[in-house]
């Protein structure tokens, strides 16, 4: 809510030209607040009812208020799967200006490589991508479109995005970096298998849980070949 919906939400509090999106924003952000307001009540009793007091509301105190229900209709799995495709995204790139500190007020172009879904779902979000991955452009292309030269790459769940950083990149570095990362994801992909190979999870975990675990398994293993690709084209 912080981290993520605050900061996207800052651009549509702040377009005077869109007065049904703000207000639409508005109501969401007072809506989750009031929520969570209510559910954390019990627990931190003195801080939610002052902050619920700044907030429009009916009654003398939070204390008094119903407790929040759940609404199925407000589910959207397609929604959410979007949107943690965004934030993966976001956090490769913020890794990477660190990587190589890139000033956070630094704005620099962004190229990505995405088929499908994926390339519609970014397309669409292109706004919010260079909102929160301080980006100067967005250039969008087919994920089998050539990789380009001396760019720092960053790669999520169906998605390869590369940083044009003319004289910022170090090639020695940025092999590195991605050698770290092929480490890290050759880890988490070996747990997950191992935790596939245990006949017993398989066979007393939820199938829903399960086959996450076989989706992480394909994801990893293809963000994988993504970057030991993008290794051996730096090395040659």
């Amino acid at each position: 809510y912080c981290d993520w919906y605050i900061e996207i939400a800052k651009r549509r509090l702040y377009d005077e030209t869109d007065a049904p999106g703000r207000r639409a924003a508005q109501h969401v952000l007072w809506k989750v607040l009031d929520g969570a307001l209510k559910l954390l009540h019990p627990f931190m009793p003195f801080i939610t009812e002052g902050i619920w007091q700044h907030l429009p509301h009916e009654g003398d105190s939070i204390m008094t208020q119903a407790w929040p229900r759940a609404d199925e209709a407000w589910l959207d799995p397609r929604a959410e799967a979007e949107m943690a495709m965004i934030m993966e995204t976001v956090r490769a790139i913020r890794n990477v200006r660190a990587e190589f500190e890139v000033a956070p007020s630094r704005k620099v172009d962004a190229i990505f490589h995405a088929d499908g879904e994926t390339a519609t779902a970014l397309d669409r979000n292109a706004d919010i991508l260079a909102h929160l991955a301080g980006l100067a452009g967005v250039k969008l292309e087919p994920a089998a479109a050539p990789k380009p030269e001396k760019a720092a790459a960053a790669v999520a769940p169906g998605v390869e995005v590369y940083l044009p950083l003319a004289g910022m990149i170090d090639i020695g570095k940025e092999i590195e970096r991605l050698q770290r990362d092929i480490q890290s994801m050759h880890a988490e992909a070996e747990r997950v298998r191992a935790k596939l190979g245990n006949e017993s999870f398989v066979s007393k975990a939820p199938a829903q849980v399960v086959q996450k675990q076989r989706d992480r398994l394909a994801d990893l293993e293809d963000q994988l070949a993504k970057v030991r690709a993008r290794v051996a084209q730096l090395e040659s």
